[in-house]
């Protein structure tokens, strides 16, 4: 899957079986307030299923944003502002994998088709509990 941000700075190729039943990749709904607000899915991928094109996650036109208990670190762009993805910084928690930012309707990525709503519901773990349990902030 390709993806980009909406200005295309940033543009990356996931590396995932379609549609999303790789064991090493699982999609998530969390409740904490970045999420909950944007209406995103996590799609939990292993880091080594991403691939940058150009700029990557260290570049300064990356904007990065920790919240709460400080163990998550959010990515955006710095041009258009969109979410892209998420990561732990916590040694032992949620080490090798970053949470890709998508709606429900992937629209992040280029080779776009709608996921069904009866395949998420399918799929989607059960809710996370970013903010009651302190998960993520």
């Amino acid at each position: 899957y390709h993806a980009s941000c909406h200005c295309q700075l940033v543009r990356y190729t996931v590396t995932l079986s379609p549609p999303l039943e790789d064991m090493e990749s699982w999609v998530v709904e969390c409740n904490c307030s970045i999420c909950a607000r944007n209406g995103y899915l996590n799609v939990y991928v292993q880091n080594e299923c991403i691939e940058f094109e150009g700029i990557g996650l260290e570049s300064e036109l990356i904007e990065k944003y920790r919240f709460g208990k400080q163990r998550v670190q959010h990515y955006f762009c710095s041009r258009c502002g969109s979410s892209l993805m998420a990561e732990s910084i916590e040694v032992g928690f949620y080490e090798g994998v970053k949470a890709l930012n998508v709606s429900i309707s992937s629209r992040s990525f280029s080779s776009y088709s709608p996921i069904p709503l009866f395949f998420v519901h399918s799929k989607v773990s059960s809710l996370v509990g970013g903010s009651s349990f302190g998960l993520w902030g």
